[in-house]
């Protein structure tokens, strides 16, 4: 049907939802506070969904707008978490805006990054700055000042310049002063200590009708703009808050920033500034006057030369194409290879709930379990060595070590002989074993749907030889063992 018709019938696909997942299953008696409900949720959804670009444009942005379930805050909430999650993926082709505004509001945002019950100044107290901060740094501007390919502006003594200092982050900080937990604006005074409610963006907390600790005196935001001091009201506390959004939205830094991250998690590690240009074109200006589309922003990042440019393994390749640049590429992260070989082979499961439970052991990743508020890996991770040397990032080399080469392996080849990890899912082999006779059929095929035919000669006869090693009154061990090659192979790990 074609990449863009393909992609314009993937935004029609309805949402799923990973709390409707959890929910059921606490339904039917299971433990509420356990976080693998919520990670089988985004399992359950990544394996089964039919909204698959939703479902990896949400993965995208839960590693840049990062909430997890390893702070003390959300541990032990499944429900909550994949609340948050699913309000990301109902975003994930909205506009960039509208998410910047839920992400704020979002009640574990407010927990994981102290938002929530920020008060204004109060004799030694100051406003909490944590938010202001990852805000900033994080969500929408990073540290420096960067042209529109993404590429350092840079001071006449050649270094890179701050995009933010102390004073802005304390402006900031102030604007997100006044919200708790969530509940109607109905009354003319609200409680001042509201119920919990981690189901509803978070909203001001209200006396005498009037927000009790949001900061109306006047702010300094970014590039000396002031935000005035304003009369206490709702109306313009949210004035405010809008204030610091749109600046946040249309500042210069904010398409190249957040453009590369997603090019960067959906296509390359290293994306040319060209490439990171004509998406953040995109994101200043849909074609239709509109900033922000992120449909927009993830057709241009898919359909661009650099992620659609012909891979020629002939004798004589093109190497004119930028998949045969330096750096081309990314590792794909674990997760990833996990869901590539699961989908690839028809899995069915024992409980009919497609259970994955946490894999933090074997692959140093779990959905909605990060670290840290800087994701499992850094954007601009450079692995020591030719990687670093050569001036490339490789974010997912971060969490890649000896240990987990080998536990990731493990993993994967375990898959080919048993349920998948969890004891719940298996993979069905039954076309590829018919072809097991043929080695060379066989693993024409498992290039087709492993690796996109993209397999080079050199690896192809090392995988038939082996194959044809091996008895070939054994259809099912012949087509387990050229599966775990594969899998557990440098070009099927990583992604051209």
């Amino acid at each position: 049907m074609g990449y863009e018709a393909w992609i314009e019938e993937q935004f029609q696909k309805p949402q799923s939802k990973l709390l409707d997942h959890v929910l059921m299953r606490v339904a039917a008696g299971e433990d509420p506070q356990s976080e693998n409900l919520a990670v089988e949720a985004w399992w359950n959804a990544a394996l089964r969904g039919d909204d698959q670009l939703r479902l990896r444009v949400a993965f995208a942005l839960s590693q840049i707008f990062v909430v997890s379930m390893e702070d003390g805050d959300l541990n032990q909430r499944p429900r909550e978490v994949s609340y948050y999650y699913d309000m990301l993926s109902r975003n994930a082709f909205g506009n960039f805006r509208t998410l910047l505004e839920d992400v704020t509001l979002n009640p574990q945002m407010g927990q994981y990054l102290d938002m929530r019950n920020n008060r204004k100044a109060s004799g030694a107290q100051i406003p909490n700055e944590n938010y202001a901060r990852e805000i900033l740094q994080l969500f929408t501007i990073g540290l420096y000042q960067l042209h529109p390919d993404g590429t350092l502006r840079l001071s006449e003594t050649g270094a890179p310049i701050d995009t933010y200092g102390q004073a802005e982050v304390s402006g900031f900080s102030q604007v997100f002063t006044g919200w708790n937990w969530h509940q109607a604006l109905t009354t003319p005074s609200n409680t001042q200590s509201p119920g919990t409610n981690h189901f509803g963006p978070m909203t001001l907390v209200i006396q005498s009708g009037v927000p009790r600790y949001h900061e109306f005196a006047a702010k300094q935001i970014l590039d000396g703009v002031i935000i005035p001091a304003r009369t206490p009201s709702i109306a313009n506390a949210m004035q405010n808050l809008a204030d610091a959004h749109n600046q946040l939205f249309n500042h210069n830094n904010t398409a190249p920033f957040i453009c590369k991250q997603l090019i960067q998690r959906l296509v390359t590690s290293n994306p040319s500034p060209g490439y990171v240009y004509r998406v953040s074109q995109v994101f200043a200006d849909n074609g239709q006057g509109i900033r922000g589309d992120l449909k927009a922003v993830v057709k241009a990042i898919l359909l661009d030369y650099e992620a659609r440019a012909p891979y020629d393994l002939a004798a004589n390749p093109n190497t004119i194409s930028p998949v045969y640049t330096q750096g081309y590429g990314k590792l794909r992260e674990p997760v990833l290879r996990l869901s590539a070989m699961v989908r690839a082979f028809r899995p069915s499961s024992a409980t009919g709930l497609y259970r994955i439970p946490s894999t933090d052991t074997a692959l140093l990743q779990s959905a909605l379990r990060s670290p840290t508020v800087f994701n499992f890996f850094e954007p601009g991770y450079a692995h020591p060595g030719d990687l670093a040397s050569g001036g490339l990032v490789s974010p997912e080399f971060q969490i890649l070590n000896e240990i987990t080469i080998v536990s990731a392996a493990n993993l994967l080849e375990g898959a080919t002989r048993n349920p998948v990890t969890g004891n719940d899912i298996r993979l069905d082999f039954s076309v590829e074993q018919a072809l097991a006779g043929n080695a060379s059929a066989l693993v024409d095929r498992l290039n087709l749907l492993l690796m996109y035919g993209q397999m080079s000669s050199e690896m192809r006869t090392r995988v038939i030889n082996h194959v044809n090693s091996l008895s070939a009154g054994n259809p099912l061990e012949r087509v387990r063992a050229a599966v775990h090659l594969i899998v557990a192979s440098s070009e099927f790990n990583a992604q051209r």
